[in-house]
């Protein structure tokens, strides 16, 4: 933006959402809905997007800790079980759908590097973001793990989890599918060991 255009939009953002908390920490938490609406920012679409993935990431860092579920308790869960065995999630894990290069930008400007011109993708994706210890993580998602990762943090099981992803895969793939994604969030540490395991009836 340069530093005379931010200038004008602490200005503006200021007037319309004055601090109303004690800590500076929650201040900016309009700002990406603000840049979305208010003229002249609203036309500048990743703008809105790259405000909405910095505060993500300050609420992942921010969120409640938790003790992650680890590959050996999972490798633990008895065969027959796994039909009914469904999971939670760490606190910190948040999910945000970006419809322009916003986290390329991001990545541009934490290291330094030249500046990369905004512009909108082919398709929205979905992100991920999560904690682990105090080292802040993001990935993007295709369909079919957006499909089945919305199934488990809705508390489904397993069984039901392949169900969902038999939409778009045959019945072996989506089991593998959805098996690979589990192990994938263990290794992330997305899955948490407090509240696991659990069924669904």
């Amino acid at each position: 933006m340069g530093d005379e255009q931010f200038a004008s939009l602490c200005t503006d953002y200021l007037k319309h959402h004055p601090s109303r908390h004690f800590s500076i920490r929650y201040f900016g938490h309009a700002l990406p809905d603000f840049l979305a609406g208010f003229p002249p920012y609203s036309g500048q679409v990743a703008l809105k997007e790259l405000a909405l993935f910095e505060w993500t990431l300050r609420d992942v860092f921010d969120a409640a800790d938790d003790h992650s579920l680890t590959m050996e308790e999972l490798q633990q869960i008895p065969l027959p079980n796994w039909p009914e065995i469904s999971f939670r999630f760490h606190p910190s894990l948040r999910r945000i759908q970006l419809s322009t290069n916003a986290v390329q930008i991001w990545k541009a400007i934490q290291e330094q590097q030249e500046n990369i011109v905004p512009e909108s993708v082919n398709s929205p994706v979905e992100w991920i973001l999560w904690r682990q210890n105090l080292n802040s993580y993001f990935k993007p998602l295709d369909l079919a793990d957006s499909l089945a990762l919305t199934a488990l943090m809705e508390g489904q099981n397993f069984t039901q989890v392949c169900d969902i992803l038999c939409q778009i895969l045959d019945a072996d793939n989506a089991a593998v599918g959805a098996a690979r994604l589990i192990q994938q969030c263990v290794r992330d540490g997305l899955m948490s060991a407090s509240l696991f395991p659990r069924t669904v009836k």
